[in-house]
């Protein structure tokens, strides 16, 4: 019984195997392969009898239909001789030992909801009877293309045992399966779930009176304490693969959750931060003079970012070593707003590196050598060779500004650290170990504990890899800046804090761009001090001017200099679609032995 609609539209094909048992391995081989010639089993092609319904017909209450006469059966034997050419020879052989049943339902309407196949057919001779036992070792099936939910076979023999101790069933190769002897003449065999090409094999020992001796069934041997002691070996080997599987899925479990206990270790002594000396909430008043971008530097675990060369372009602003002046274009449609940076005659030699770097970026690069227009830097970039330029600028300032950074001993060097954490992974290997020799001498289904220990150490390696820590100087220092921002995001929300000058907080903007919030503190001023920014009340020069042209240079320093990055990366980017090509590829390469076997399959 088949829900088919997902799997095939047009025929199920029912293989049947006829070959019998593998003379040649354990324990049929102690004696000469040539003992067991005469032993062979065939299908009785005259026995077969197929029925197809529509509907489950071992549901009581299911609607069944037959529907056998309107489906063809098509049946392929198996002794069909072929050629074949050896050696500039054309032999002859036999046929393949598969018979098929083929049920093809294109004029039934197809295969389509819950049908239920009857398959009746005999094969002789698929016993054998030796000296001292007889025995059924036959491969019910061993390639089904589906999970079969429930499958039972129940073996009747020609006549009842006279001692049901001498009746012995065995089975092999399912991972869900149960044996009952039923009477002294029926052994049942079920099994759920069997999972897809799994062999559901079945082994039956009995006396050897209970068939009669004939030509392709007799076999003068005698293996019944041979088959028990194999039998006996496989169940041992069975129950260690079951024990070993418990203890792989144990061990998977056990490992778990001591790399929950590592990880915690490992968080304490080398991720978890160092107490600062500073524990206030809000801090009003800047809380270091040095760079803004060394401001960024400790606030971002050593990240430094382009938003770090705007904060740096404002502070040389704001300590007199450029200038910003608003001025306009007109293009004779209309005036829009502009403004230049001037470079001014104030002495640049106590400047850091990564502040020659900055101006070296806008005024020698992007400007004349002497100034530049934020109209000049919102345009440039658009070109290959002019990206190219920036970026190589943009990265030999974050290398500067990271090396004067490392100077102030902000965060820590955790190579060694990280080494010693990293052994801890010496847990699950051990896992891996355990798991591995499992599969190999017990072949133990590892794939799921497996695939439980990969993931845990890809996460414990990637979360060690990204560790980073900041020395006790460093932690108090970000306490700070990051009670400084919280500040400047909420000062206006502070009842009994009195606005300082304007002096102050252009100083502070400064600082604000690197730590990401100079938008909220721009809002919150505009609201606080609107007169500031009120373009009708600013003169060209005088102490509103100079202020709101600061205020002014913020935002849009910031649009214009995002504008650039934006046309470099566009402009790179393009620049390697059209020079990339593609590369072409190919294909590489790197029981008890039971007969009978087939399955069903599902065509279209």
């Amino acid at each position: 019984i088949r829900k088919l609609t997902e799997y095939v539209d047009k025929n199920i094909i029912r293989d049947i195997k006829t070959n019998k048992t593998n003379y040649s391995a354990d324990p049929y081989n102690k004696y000469d392969r040539s003992k067991y010639s005469n032993s062979e089993a065939f299908f009785d092609r005259n026995s077969v009898d197929v029925r197809v319904y529509r509907g489950n017909l071992l549901d009581e209450e299911d609607v069944v239909n037959d529907i056998t006469n309107r489906v063809d059966i098509v049946y392929s034997w198996s002794d069909y001789p072929y050629y074949k050419t050896e050696g500039g020879t054309e032999k002859l052989y036999g046929g393949s030992k598969l018979d098929s049943i083929c049920v093809d339902a294109i004029n039934a309407g197809h295969l389509d909801g819950v049908m239920t196949f009857v398959y009746t057919y005999q094969i002789e001779s698929m016993a054998n009877v030796y000296n001292d036992c007889g025995e059924l070792n036959y491969v019910v099936f061993n390639e089904m293309d589906m999970v079969v939910k429930n499958a039972k076979v129940i073996v009747t023999l020609p006549k009842q045992v006279d001692n049901i101790d001498n009746l012995r069933a065995y089975g092999h190769g399912l991972s869900n399966g149960k044996i009952s002897i039923a009477s002294s003449q029926v052994i049942i065999y079920e099994a759920k779930n069997v999972k897809l090409y799994e062999d559901f094999e079945i082994r039956v020992l009995f006396p050897s009176n209970i068939l009669n001796k004939t030509e392709n069934t007799y076999v003068d041997v005698n293996l019944n304490e041979d088959i028990v002691k194999y039998e006996a070996h496989l169940a041992f080997i069975s129950n260690l693969s079951m024990a070993m599987n418990y203890v792989c899925i144990v061990v998977t479990v056990l490992i778990c959750i001591a790399m929950v206990f590592v990880t915690i270790h490992v968080y304490r002594k080398y991720d978890k931060e160092f107490t600062p000396d500073f524990d206030g909430i809000y801090l009003r008043e800047l809380p270091y003079k040095y760079s803004p971008a060394i401001a960024g530097y400790v606030y971002r675990f050593g990240s430094i970012i382009d938003q770090d060369v705007t904060a740096v372009l404002l502070h040389l602003i704001y300590r007199k070593y450029l200038t910003f002046e608003k001025t306009y274009i007109n293009t004779g449609k209309k005036i829009i707003d502009d403004a230049v940076i001037k470079l001014t005659d104030k002495s640049r030699s106590d400047l850091l590196p990564y502040e020659n770097d900055v101006i070296d970026i806008f005024i020698n690069t992007i400007g004349n050598g002497s100034e530049v227009s934020l109209t000049q830097i919102e345009a440039y970039g658009k070109k290959y060779n002019e990206a190219t330029k920036i970026e190589s600028k943009a990265n030999k300032f974050r290398s500067d500004a990271q090396a004067d950074g490392k100077t102030y001993n902000f965060i820590l060097n955790q190579l060694k650290d990280k080494s010693k954490a990293l052994r801890w992974l010496g847990i699950p290997i051990v896992g891996f170990v355990i798991l591995g020799l499992s599969h190999l001498t017990l072949q133990v289904s590892i794939m799921v504990e497996a695939i439980v220990l990969g993931l845990l150490c890809l996460g414990f390696f990637t979360y060690v890899s990204i560790i980073k820590k900041r020395t006790q100087v460093g932690a108090n220092h970000y306490a700070r800046w990051h009670a400084f921002k919280k500040f400047l995001e909420d000062f206006s929300n502070m009842k009994d804090y009195e606005i300082p000058g304007l002096e102050i907080w252009e100083e502070y903007l400064v600082y604000a761009t690197s730590l990401g919030c100079a938008d909220a503190v721009m809002k919150q001023l505009k609201i606080k001090m609107p007169e500031a920014f009120d373009e009708n009340n600013v003169s060209t020069s005088g102490y509103y001017a100079t202020h709101y042209y600061m205020y002014h240079s913020v935002s849009r320093i910031n649009h214009s200099y995002q504008s650039c990055r934006s046309n470099v990366h566009n402009a790179i980017a393009q620049h390697n679609a059209s020079s990339s090509g593609g590369h072409g590829g190919g294909f590489s390469s790197g029981s008890s032995h039971g007969g009978g076997g087939g399955g069903f399959h599902g065509g279209r």
